[in-house]
């Protein structure tokens, strides 16, 4: 008899474990898969403000479908924060992240990805000179994190929940390629910023007549809003004459 319930209560004990490992086993777990960012971005004085998107893929890792409730989750469970790096002239460019066209809630299943959009703006560049194979210009770098508290239940593994990050054993990493061709390089953006070229003046000396208030026509001038019909002469606009 005493066999008898020993054998039935470590029958019982083995059953309990189960439970609780298949209960374990059966968490959502999502990870950062990927983290682009525009490599360059040119900024000219015509337009010296450029909007880009830097894009981030989630994965579920687990066995158990994960659901994001409404947009202020998703804001809570991804942060990307953004390094202003040397000479750190400018601030941080805004990020805004951009709500899924799908709507709320979101779901995620096992194995199924989520692809994460921020509209980054740029007005200012560190560096204005253009990154090279020789010569490192880059002006801003990235990662993601994920706040597992975001979720219930939460993601269990947390080696996964930043990019970049480097690959081990059972993770081929995340971030940019290295010279190794392993992910978990820096991820980065450079800025080019041109400058308006100086327009060619009109020497005074070669001027018989300076048009400030109206234009040159010919040899003299005559109002703005007259038509010329004279052809080149020695009168000059005062704008165009060098100082």
């Amino acid at each position: 008899m005493k066999r008898y319930f020993a054998t039935m209560l470590g029958l019982v004990l083995a059953g309990a474990l189960a439970g609780l490992t298949s209960r374990a086993q059966a968490q959502a777990e999502l990870a950062v898969t990927s983290l682009k960012a525009p490599r360059k971005v040119t900024l000219k004085p015509a337009s010296p403000v450029a909007t880009r998107k830097l894009k981030a893929r989630i994965e579920n890792v687990g066995v158990e479908e994960a659901s994001i409730a409404e947009f202020g989750v998703l804001e809570s469970l991804v942060n990307l924060e953004i390094e202003s790096l040397e000479p750190m002239v400018c601030s941080e460019p805004f990020a805004e992240l951009v709500s899924p066209q799908t709507g709320f809630p979101l779901s995620i299943g096992p194995r199924k990805k989520l692809s994460v959009v921020f509209e980054v703006t740029f007005d200012c560049a560190n560096d204005p000179l253009r990154t090279t194979k020789t010569d490192f210009h880059s002006d801003f770098s990235y990662s993601l994190i994920l706040d597992p508290q975001a979720l219930d239940p939460s993601p269990d593994d947390p080696s996964d929940n930043l990019c970049p990050r480097d690959p081990s054993e059972y993770d081929k990493g995340c971030g940019a390629r290295t010279e190794l061709g392993l992910l978990g390089g820096e991820i980065l953006t450079d800025l080019l910023e041109l400058q308006e070229e100086p327009g060619v003046c009109i020497p005074s000396a070669a001027c018989c007549t300076l048009c400030s208030l109206g234009k040159a026509c010919g040899n003299s001038c005559i109002s703005r809003l007259y038509t010329c019909h004279q052809g080149p002469g020695c009168a000059c606009n005062a704008s165009e004459v060098c100082p």
